[in-house]
């Protein structure tokens, strides 16, 4: 061997030497391990097509040989061990096992060889593995049973520092195999405890951080849900437990609001129906609007308010001159849409939220009149200030549109919104508060409906110029009939990861088509989520999400004027 080439070897096995004699000094005395990930627990199942599934996460494997049976079947034999450059995170394989009998008890094991052919570590499960059930088939029903439910007589639940939660599934059997037991705390995941049908949990709430991140004491809200075993999809949620948690004092506690719905009993609203002809008698006379949207009796401590009351108490013919009482109707063929209706399954009703704002709901509604071209059943105004000057005048304006509810005394924003949904018949919902404008483009309407008909998971559909507030998707969906619109994003559930703080978009009382029939599956009342922000959670975990539309048909009104009079004059040229 010439001298030249005893030099290259030696400078080679000087490189391996250098390079790998701390990597196997450092590896010195740590033995391998496994965690089989794969048949979980003492009992599991099949998966869909018949196959066992083996799933395995091995550390600090760098030598020697592996191997992983079934019932002293080999699925694997291997050598290569892991890569010297480290194992962190470790390694996952995975296998798939046909042809096994089922229900049967299984054995997995796992075990390491050193270069003398010695086992040096490993591991075994045993498993009573059964056939493949379909985990959204017949799912248990969670609930939270502490804090206590709405239903129970000392809802809602109080506490200082620390809550204790339990949740159990009742009625139908335990959580099975594919399914796992979750507590959810808003858009948040409190914990993942797999196949159980009984948790338990706590949670601390220091004093200070509860103040700082609470300050108008808003409840907290907990939910049970059953999702799949791997922790990404929801298959059955509870309804919303709220409880109040926070180091009050006396005064704070006594002013702590019930959280239990209002049990109305038609005392609270009244309804003065539009009159079935403008120019016929007088409007109907007030009557107590009930719990179903129904009416009750006349209720004779409120007067006859509004359209021409005082002059014409037992009604009036139709005028010769319109002008003489202060009305010019329009040109007929400008608000054709105004005598006609819609084909059932696509049928509206506009529902109109206000509070004692008449300026800028004088503004929403000639706004909205203006530019909607599409025909609508009924359009339905709550006024909640419970000033009945206030409610004299919006009836005198309006009256002769829209139906009117009067809330005796201020009730809150959702109550109002379940009395007038209460009386809604039609499929879909038109939802607008009393602070935007319109900017006059039609058709925003008939395009939403096309789009809900078309995604059964969007919850509304978003019109407004506040989309800049929302993460939007890039790629632009198409309807079957040709109606552009975007999702609005939202991070796909996962149950694992309790660390994981969403913040989600799923919902929001910006103007807006939704279905009826969603609000009475999912949310009837609104008044059980206390604010817009947890039935927003609520429809996240449900699977629920936000789409909108391209242009922007409506603006706030308490954005700055500037940007507001210049978006109005840019869509409405585009449209023009």
């Amino acid at each position: 061997m010439s001298a030249r080439t005893t030099l290259c070897a030696f400078c080679t096995l000087l490189f391996v030497v250098i390079h790998y004699y701390p990597v196997l000094c450092s590896h010195e005395g740590q033995e391998p391990y496994v965690h089989i990930i794969r048949p979980q627990g003492d009992i599991c199942m099949l998966e869909e097509d018949g196959g066992l599934l083996v799933e395995i996460q091995i550390f600090r494997w760098y030598e020697g040989r592996l191997r992983v049976r079934v019932n002293g079947t080999s699925l694997a034999d291997m050598t290569e061990g892991h890569l010297h450059g480290g194992d962190e995170e470790g390694m996952e394989l995975r296998w798939t096992m046909y042809g096994l009998r089922a229900p049967d008890y299984y054995v997995t094991s796992v075990e390491f060889f050193d270069l003398d052919g010695q086992v040096v570590a490993g591991a075994r499960r045993i498993s009573m593995v059964g056939p493949f059930t379909n985990p959204f088939l017949d799912p248990p029903e969670p609930v939270i049973v502490q804090p206590v439910a709405q239903e129970h007589a000392d809802y809602p639940t109080r506490t200082s520092e620390l809550a204790t939660v339990i949740a159990e599934t009742k009625d139908l059997h335990d959580v099975r195999p594919g399914q796992a037991f979750v507590i959810l705390m808003g858009s948040g995941v409190l914990g993942y405890y797999g196949r159980m049908k009984q948790v338990s949990a706590r949670i601390h709430f220091p004093p200070e951080s509860y103040r700082r991140m609470c300050p108008l004491l808003v409840p907290q809200m907990l939910m049970a849900a059953v999702f799949t075993e791997d922790g990404t999809e929801v298959i059955r949620l509870s309804r919303p437990t709220l409880f109040w948690a926070g180091n009050f004092t006396e005064e704070e506690k006594e002013n702590l609001a019930s959280l239990t719905p209002v049990k109305d009993d038609g005392s609270y609203s009244v309804l003065y129906e539009v009159p079935t002809g403008w120019t016929q008698a007088a409007r109907p006379p007030p009557c107590c609007l009930l719990a179903d949207g129904s009416c009750g009796d006349r209720d004779q401590s409120m007067p006859l308010m509004g359209f021409m009351a005082e002059e014409h108490p037992e009604g009036f013919a139709p005028p010769d001159d319109f002008e003489a009482i202060g009305y010019e109707p329009p040109p007929p063929e400008r608000f054709d849409h105004l005598w006609l209706r819609a084909p059932e399954g696509r049928r509206v009703s506009v529902v109109l939220t206000s509070c004692g704002r008449l300026a800028g709901l004088r503004r929403t509604i000639l706004s909205l009149l203006r530019a909607n071209t599409y025909p609508i059943d009924r359009y339905i105004l709550i006024e909640d200030s419970g000033d009945m000057s206030m409610a004299a005048r919006v009836i005198e304006e309006f009256g002769d549109i829209f139906d009117i509810i009067v809330n005796k005394k201020r009730m809150g924003q959702l109550y109002s919104i379940d009395k007038a949904y209460s009386a809604v018949n039609t499929e879909f919902i038109f939802h607008c508060e009393d602070d935007w404008i319109f900017n006059g483009i039609p058709n925003f309407i008939s395009d939403s409906i096309s789009v809900l008909l078309h995604e059964p998971r969007a919850s509304t559909v978003h019109i407004s110029n506040t989309s800049f507030l929302y993460p939007i998707d890039d790629f632009e969906w198409m309807t079957p009939d040709g109606v552009p619109y975007h999702k609005i994003l939202n991070a796909r559930p996962e149950a694992k990861n309790p660390e994981r703080q969403l913040r989600v978009f799923s919902f929001s009382f910006h103007p807006g088509l939704r279905r009826r029939v969603d609000y009475d599956n999912h949310l009837k009342p609104l008044q059980s989520f206390f604010q817009e922000d947890y039935i927003n959670a609520y429809l996240y975990w449900l699977g629920f999400f936000m789409v909108k539309l391209p242009r922007k048909y409506c603006n706030h009104l308490d954005i700055n004027s500037i940007s507001r009079h210049m978006e109005y004059h840019q869509e409405h040229e585009k449209y023009k």
